[in-house]
């Protein structure tokens, strides 16, 4: 009797070995362009923030009115990481004034959006925030 492997067993082998190493390939893959995506949606999260934030310290409405005015056409924001890869983001702030039918007071609804392209399928982020300052 010869020793060795049959026809079948071989073929066998190798559709697992081929199954096996797809799933791996599309493994990588996947959390590769996840991890581009979570990626941009943290900056795109630290910037709105930052603007948010500058935008409630500032101390007079005309200030406050001249940094949502510059806002309001998206402008765009350059951000770098990882030492050495710029990426291109789109920035926009909208106001809305709205009054809160128990107590009938001004709120103000400031909502900034980042968008930017490629890394999945969401491209862009929005954030609100409520302030119930005087307008």
């Amino acid at each position: 009797m010869k020793k060795g492997f049959t026809l079948i067993e071989v073929i066998m082998t190798a559709t697992i070995l081929a199954m096996a190493l797809s799933s791996m390939l599309f493994s990588f893959v996947h959390c590769r362009k996840a991890m581009i995506n979570h990626t941009h949606r943290n900056n795109a999260a630290l910037m709105i923030n930052q603007q948010l934030e500058r935008i409630q310290n500032e101390e007079t409405e005309t200030a406050l009115e001249s940094a949502i005015s510059k806002y309001y056409t998206p402008q765009r924001i350059y951000t770098t990481w990882n030492q050495n890869m710029t990426e291109e983001y789109w920035m926009s702030i909208k106001k809305d004034d709205i009054v809160e039918p128990t107590t009938l007071t001004n709120l103000t609804v400031l909502t900034a959006t980042v968008t930017w392209e490629g890394g999945g399928p969401d491209k862009s982020l929005s954030m609100s925030v409520i302030s119930n300052e005087p307008n």
